[in-house]
């Protein structure tokens, strides 16, 4: 079974050989010539994760532009404001990552799982029908989640609430006790997120 999805546009090239010997044998060397050439196009695209073969990798890099497409559809990246009294300031923010799919849908949450090979997909609250995949820990918000919006999703429509998010994701992860000022500024990043829906 031929593993690099290039060949699948080349495959139906064979229904216009006739079934002759000498139509079957040119179709072989032109497939041949391509497929050298394919492979010497695609070696960036191979060598992009060490330790995985090349056809694994090509279709991983596919995965993830796809997905990429998803979240822009479907993710959510916010920074929570929640009031706890056990914080210095009694309050806690939090970035946090979620993409929201029915639950016949759930093969796409299964593909950010196996993308990012972290989080978690639970049902949403009150609404058992739609499935939410989620990110909240702040450290794997930053070292996975952002690298891949910012690679991922250059062309986003919404690459500023990208960039706010990244912005609020690194300074919580990089100051375990926020000082007031510090709060006061991801109150106001939170709060003018998001702004077109």
């Amino acid at each position: 079974m031929l593993e690099n999805p290039v060949y699948i546009v080349l495959l139906p090239l064979k229904n216009f050989c006739k079934k002759t010997e000498k139509n079957q044998q040119i179709f072989r060397n032109n497939f041949q010539e391509i497929h050298s050439s394919i492979d010497a196009m695609s070696d960036e695209v191979k060598t992009h994760n060490c330790g995985q073969s090349a056809g694994k990798t090509a279709i991983n890099e596919y995965e993830k532009w796809f997905l990429a497409g998803v979240i822009e559809g479907e993710g959510s990246f916010c920074a929570s404001v929640k009031r706890q009294l056990n914080c210095h300031h009694k309050i806690q923010i939090d970035p946090e990552f979620f993409i929201y799919q029915h639950k016949v849908r759930r093969g796409l949450l299964e593909l950010a799982q196996k993308v990012f090979a972290i989080g978690r997909i639970r049902p949403k609250g009150g609404n058992p029908n739609v499935l939410v995949y989620k990110v909240t820990r702040t450290e794997e918000i930053v070292k996975i989640i952002i690298p891949f919006l910012e690679k991922y999703m250059i062309y986003s429509y919404r690459k500023n609430d990208i960039e706010k998010f990244k912005q609020v994701a690194q300074i919580c992860y990089d100051n375990k006790h926020l000082s007031k000022e510090q709060l006061i500024q991801l109150i106001n990043i939170a709060y003018s997120m998001n702004m077109n829906g």
